[in-house]
């Protein structure tokens, strides 16, 4: 009898094993470091009583020569201008969330001019075209697909459609008269494949069309990533006409033509991580909260992908495990590496940031100055960003 349960043990544990999926780093020892991480300064931007320091959705703006730092403020349903060079504040345009001119739940926004203000409400799917009036003059619905997949009345069953989700490292882009809005919907179906599941919509403002690009890579399909935040949102940013999307658990950077439609896969992982576990259990299994956050702070990540005009370099943050994590513990505190590519998407080098220095990965932005990412001090009356530089070390 006593055999028999052994057996029994060893079968449970070996079959719970192979559900998770391993992501191996293959290139990890295959390029040279050749950047040096070289502290910039610091930006500071005065805040009112009514936002705080800790933030969603932030734009920087340069337009002509003029550069704002512009940002969202939940609670009162408004858009802040800064000078960037200065750090004072310019103005503010205040939405109502209701009536003629009401914007619901605005999640995000791109700012063009005060002109042209294209506004995004998540939870009613709405982008709305607005001025810095605060009127809209236009809206349309960008989530129908994604809630008809979700209550089968789709006509295509087997698409799992995404629905725009903004955040400072998902911000929403314009290509001409197309907009590009990076989300997902939450979950992990077992009916996931390699070519259901895209990540990226591309609305027309002149044909009022939606399109679905870029699936998610294979290794979402096999295996568990809890489909939620941690793994699922892919992070997006625009140069020129390529869309670049940095998924979390793949060491590779994913580039799109919006001109051709082409598809390319770019080396962008950090030699500090050798690889990527998916969750332990399988797809049709639900996550524990208190197991996934242990998975997740355990387990390293890439984040944040950004384009840098000025200096033509990308940016990819990555994020590595925790030394000691225990349950309870407030925030990501997960070490930030960031790797650089050259303007052909070749890995350059990485450098691991400061840690004594709490940085808010999620809020960072590229100026003519360099990588700016937020530093959280003790002041919260200010938002505070470090700025870095990435030199190539002398051959």
């Amino acid at each position: 009898m006593k055999t028999y349960s052994t057996i029994i043990i060893i079968i449970f544990f070996i079959s719970s094993c192979t559900h998770q999926g391993y992501v191996p780093n293959v290139e990890q020892k295959k390029h040279k470091n050749n950047c040096t991480l070289i502290f910039s300064g610091t930006k500071e931007f005065e805040l009112d009583d009514e936002t705080s320091y800790m933030m969603s959705y932030i734009q920087h703006v340069d337009n002509s020569g003029d550069a704002y730092l512009t940002f969202y403020n939940s609670y009162n349903t408004s858009i802040y201008l800064y000078s960037y060079e200065s750090g004072q504040f310019i103005k503010k345009i205040h939405y109502e969330k209701e009536g003629p001119d009401g914007v619901g739940d605005m999640q995000g926004y791109f700012y063009a001019n005060d002109d042209s203000i294209f506004v995004y409400s998540y939870w009613g799917g709405f982008l709305m075209h607005t001025n810095s009036d605060a009127t809209v003059l236009s809206k349309e619905r960008l989530n129908s697909d994604a809630l008809n997949a979700l209550t089968g009345k789709s006509e295509n069953l087997d698409m799992i459609y995404p629905a725009p989700y903004l955040k400072t490292a998902t911000p929403m882009k314009k290509y001409g008269n197309k907009f590009i809005l990076g989300g997902f919907v939450a979950g992990e179906p077992t009916t996931e494949t390699a070519t259901n599941r895209p990540v990226c919509l591309l609305y027309d403002m002149e044909k009022h069309t939606v399109e679905y690009i870029i699936n998610y890579p294979e290794q979402y399909a096999k295996y568990n990533w809890c489909g939620g935040f941690a793994y699922r949102l892919p992070c997006i940013d625009l140069n020129n006409e390529k869309i670049i999307v940095s998924f979390s658990a793949d060491h590779y950077l994913t580039s799109y033509s919006l001109k051709t439609g082409k598809q390319e896969k770019h080396y962008a992982g950090s030699s500090l991580i050798k690889g990527i576990k998916s969750y332990s259990e399988g797809k049709d299994a639900p996550c524990n909260g208190d197991r996934e956050m242990e998975w997740f702070m355990y387990n390293p990540s890439y984040q944040n992908v950004l384009y840098d005009r000025y200096k033509k370099l990308y940016y990819r943050l990555a994020q590595l495990p925790v030394k000691d994590y225990r349950h309870g513990d407030y925030g990501n505190k997960k070490p930030t590496v960031v790797t650089v590519l050259d303007a052909d998407m070749n890995y350059l080098g990485e450098a691991l940031l400061p840690e004594n220095i709490k940085h808010e990965f999620a809020c960072t932005f590229v100026s003519k100055d360099g990588l700016n990412i937020q530093v959280l001090t003790d002041n919260e009356d200010v938002i505070t960003f470090n700025t870095y530089n990435f030199f190539p070390d002398e051959k």
